[in-house]
């Protein structure tokens, strides 16, 4: 029987007396477990383990009636409490792990004050975003995330919980009990002069550390946000893997608009899009550029229609500014490049917009060139069709 699957107390007593559990002076813990034998109303091998049915039998503060002749009352009782709780933490039975790190800490705790900061970790956690989290999930990487995340005292109160956190693994409770990952936490980054936070690139991004500044500070913004929403591992990740993550999820420019400016925010993406897709590995396809795509067009158009393939216009220039191919539109950036744009060229933004959406109707000549959604209607008031005579469709026969 392994310590982590006692069933009934007469499990925990063979764990106990066989010397299966992380325990000095087994003597006093056999006298803590003989008290609680002779108060137990029913026989150990039919009593499953259970810190909620034990807390029901000796409340926190004082016992029941029924086991006053068996446990003494007062501070021995408390400490006797204590010893039954840790035995029911140690054999994987003791309730909320954050719970039971606290309480372990305590009663592990000589000297010092580091012990009462564990009480401050998992609010932190809330506060970053992070929910319904246990205290193993607690890793380097999400510590690096919640750090950037808080402020103030905030962050201040975070990174003594994680010292805290730190300085509690070693123990050999808390290791048998597994409630903490075995790797520390470590240093967590502080803030810059200029209010950023430096975070290593994992080995396959370490390459931008010798890119200049402007280039490896966009690299380490995209990364940590797709880190941030679990769009790449936390382990490692290669150019291409988070060239994928920030063209196909608009999710980390969405967070990063939060507060970016907007100008700061196209930099950054064709910074980042630019440098990663120089070394993306995978065998380069069809050219699938706005240019190409016109051209395409032009093609199947009638002689006396191509100048129409022109009315792409401000819209190609705002998505390639941004770094964007056609495949790549969206209906948040069409309404991004509408908000940022000068009132003469949203018009033109409009019209882009809506000869591509016709480009739908066209079959699967042109598909390739297309996003994987036609721009909804409510980013493109007034209707998704180009106004003229024939549609597209029926331009091109």
């Amino acid at each position: 029987m392994h310590m982590n699957h006692a069933q009934t107390y007469a499990d925990m007593k063979i764990a106990l007396l066989g010397g299966m559990l992380p325990l000095s002076n087994l003597q006093n813990w056999t006298l803590s477990f003989d008290m609680f034998e002779r108060a137990l109303p029913q026989p150990l091998a039919t009593t499953e383990v259970s810190i909620a049915g034990f807390s029901e039998l000796f409340p926190p503060e004082a016992p029941l009636p029924h086991a006053l002749h068996s446990i003494p009352t007062g501070p021995v009782y408390k400490r006797w409490r204590g010893n039954m709780v840790t035995l029911h933490q140690l054999v994987g039975r003791g309730g909320d792990d954050w719970s039971d790190l606290l309480c372990i800490g305590y009663r592990l705790e000589e000297k010092g004050h580091w012990v009462g900061n564990l009480s401050d970790i998992r609010p932190s956690l809330r506060l970053a975003g992070f929910q319904d989290l246990k205290p193993r999930d607690v890793i380097r990487d999400l510590a690096l995330l919640a750090n950037q995340s808080l402020e103030g005292s905030k962050r201040v109160r975070f990174r003594a919980a994680c010292n805290a956190l730190d300085l509690l693994r070693g123990h050999e409770i808390v290791r048998h009990a597994g409630l903490l990952p075995s790797t520390p936490i470590g240093t967590l980054p502080k803030r810059t002069k200029s209010g950023s936070f430096r975070i290593d690139l994992p080995p396959g991004l370490k390459i931008f550390e010798t890119y200049p500044v402007h280039i490896r500070d966009a690299i380490r913004t995209v990364h940590f946000t797709a880190l941030k929403l679990g769009l790449v591992g936390a382990d490692d990740v290669s150019p291409t893997e988070l060239l994928d993550a920030i063209t196909k999820d608009e999710r980390v420019f969405d967070d990063l608009a939060l507060r970016m400016k907007p100008n700061s925010l196209q930099i950054y993406r064709q910074r980042a899009i630019r440098s990663l897709g120089e070394l993306d590995t995978r065998p380069k396809g069809a050219d699938l550029s706005w240019e190409a795509m016109g051209a395409a067009l032009r093609q199947i158009l009638p002689e006396e229609s191509r100048s129409i393939v022109d009315r792409f216009g401000q819209l190609r220039s705002a998505a390639k500014k941004a770094g964007v191919l056609p495949s790549g539109v969206t209906t948040a950036l069409v309404a991004q490049w509408l908000a940022e744009a000068s009132k003469d060229a949203r018009g033109s933004i409009r019209v882009g917009a809506r000869l591509l959406n016709e480009m739908f109707e066209l079959g699967e000549d042109l598909a390739r060139f297309l996003p994987a959604a036609p721009i909804d209607r409510s980013a493109l008031p007034g209707g998704t069709r180009v106004a003229r005579t024939k549609s597209l469709k029926e331009l091109c026969g």
